[in-house]
């Protein structure tokens, strides 16, 4: 069986957003903190794991070595960013 993680640093909330997929058959997403203890993860978390990563994606040149995919490569994505964005600010 092959597997896969894919791991984003949500900034807000100091934890990793993880989706583990096993191929073939099964997704797991949980949010992990710094002790370790995997939660669930809501739309708020959801919306702070994407800002996060856009946030990150503009200083990518403090990050050696390191390749990130341009995130807002359409109107909808930018649209979509700044309705994330607000609900992470209002959240506060």
């Amino acid at each position: 069986m092959k597997q896969a993680v894919f791991c984003i640093y949500d900034i807000v909330f100091h934890r990793d957003v993880r989706v583990e997929m096993a191929f073939p058959g099964k997704i797991s997403v949980y949010s992990i903190d710094e002790s370790l203890k995997k939660d669930h993860v809501s739309d708020l978390e959801w919306s702070c794991a994407f800002v996060s990563s856009v946030i990150r994606s503009f200083h990518s040149h403090l990050l050696p070595g390191v390749r990130i995919l341009p995130v807002l490569g359409t109107n909808d994505l930018y649209a979509e960013f700044l309705i994330a964005a607000k609900l992470v600010i209002s959240k506060g």
